[in-house]
């Protein structure tokens, strides 16, 4: 029997105040923004202050979970303070 995912949510401002940042996406990504938020909604119970919300947390979830972008920061951080 296949194993059933596990949801892990990015953090998605219900309420944040957000930064303007213009983010042209196709048709069928938008789509499927509009799906996540009720996705998101239905199993979180926490309505997404606006897709742009969802846009945000993904990115951002997905940047604090990169693993090589992290290494490089630290290395990038490391060299910095010592130069």
């Amino acid at each position: 029997m296949p194993r059933v995912p596990v949801a892990r949510f990015p953090s998605i401002a219900v309420s944040d105040e957000l930064m303007k940042l213009r983010v042209d996406v196709t048709r069928e990504l938008n789509s499927e923004i509009e799906q996540y938020a009720a996705y998101f909604t239905e199993h979180t119970g926490k309505k997404p202050r606006s897709h742009e919300a969802v846009i945000a947390g993904i990115l951002a979830d997905f940047l604090r979970h990169d693993a090589a972008f992290q290494k490089w920061r630290k290395l990038r951080a490391t060299t910095a303070a010592q130069g």
